[in-house]
């Protein structure tokens, strides 16, 4: 229950950076719990421009993480549930959801 509160509150604390931010007529969906055609996928944050969609997975992390050696570490150990896999599943998921109701779309990784 911890992670879900810390979670929480990571989000929030991400949309007060983010909102002041962004133009007027883009639409801030957040926190987001949706079942498609190609399956249930939860969202953290999602910003819809005129013509772009930008999908944010938000971690609140408390501890101190080291990108090592090709893995990531945290106080020596390897973590074995790699929060970037799941970020990767999430946007699969939403690609697949996308295309599953005819969406025309373009991708494009920062």
């Amino acid at each position: 229950m911890e992670n879900y509160r810390t979670g929480f509150i990571g989000e929030g604390e991400f949309l007060l950076m983010l909102l002041p931010e962004i133009p007027k007529n883009w639409v801030v969906l957040a926190d987001l719990n949706l079942s498609l055609p190609a399956g249930r996928m939860q969202i953290d944050v999602m910003l819809i421009s005129p013509n772009k969609v930008f999908h944010f997975e938000v971690k609140n992390l408390l501890q101190n993480y080291v990108y090592e050696n090709g893995m990531w570490m945290c106080n020596g150990r390897e973590i074995g549930n790699d929060f970037f896999i799941q970020m990767k599943r999430e946007r699969g998921k939403l690609v697949e959801n996308l295309l599953s109701i005819g969406a025309e779309f373009q991708w494009y990784r920062s």
